[in-house]
C-alpha cells in the first residue's frame, strides 16, 4: 500500500508541473465540457473499479466512445492553445492524477458502505448515451464554473 501511495504521489507530481502552465490558461465553453466529461468518466472508472462493477464502466464507453473521445480532443487542443508540448501527455498525466484524487477521496471509506450507496450512480452510467452524457457535462460544468479562468464569460455557460 505504502508503494502505490508513493507511485500516486510522483503521478500527482507529474501531472501537476504539465498542468501548472495549463492551469494559467482560460478555458473556453469547450474546454470546459471536456474537462467535467474526463472528471466523470475517471470517477466512474475508479468507482466501478472499487466496487467491481465494471459492466457501467464499459457499457458507458462502449455507449459513447465517440463523444469521450470527442472531449479527449477538446482538452489536447486546450492543452496545444495553452503553449503545453506533449498535449496528448499531458492529458495522460491529467487523466492519471484525477483518478489518483478520487482513489484518495474514497481510500478511508469502507468499500462495502461506500459501494452500497452507489447502485442508481452505476445505473444512470449505463444508460448514458451521448445526448444524455452531453446534459449531464452541462450541469457539471454549470456547477463548477467557479473552478474556471473563462476566456469568454458570455459564452461560458454550456447550455443544458
Amino acid at each position: 500500500m505504502l508503494i502505490l501511495r508513493g507511485m500516486m504521489v510522483a503521478a500527482a507530481l507529474a501531472a501537476s508541473t504539465a498542468l501548472a502552465s495549463a492551469g494559467t490558461a482560460c478555458y473556453t465553453a469547450g474546454d470546459m465540457a471536456g474537462d467535467q466529461a474526463m472528471k466523470y468518466q475517471t470517477e466512474l472508472m475508479v468507482y466501478s473499479d472499487t466496487c467491481s462493477h465494471g459492466i457501467s464502466f464499459t457499457t458507458f464507453l462502449k455507449n459513447n466512445q465517440a463523444a469521450i473521445t470527442s472531449y479527449q480532443h477538446q482538452l489536447i487542443d486546450h492543452y496545444r492553445a495553452a503553449g503545453v508540448h506533449g498535449a496528448e501527455v499531458t492529458l495522460d498525466n491529467y487523466l492519471t492524477y484525477l483518478a489518483n484524487q478520487v482513489t484518495l477521496l474514497i481510500d478511508n471509506q469502507p468499500t462495502d458502505s461506500f459501494c452500497s450507496g452507489k447502485a442508481d450512480y452505476f445505473a444512470d452510467a449505463e444508460n448514458l448515451n451521448a445526448e444524455k452524457l452531453h446534459r449531464l457535462v452541462a450541469e457539471r460544468v454549470n456547477e463548477h464554473l467557479k473552478e474556471y479562468v473563462r476566456c469568454d464569460t458570455k459564452s461560458a455557460a454550456v447550455n443544458q
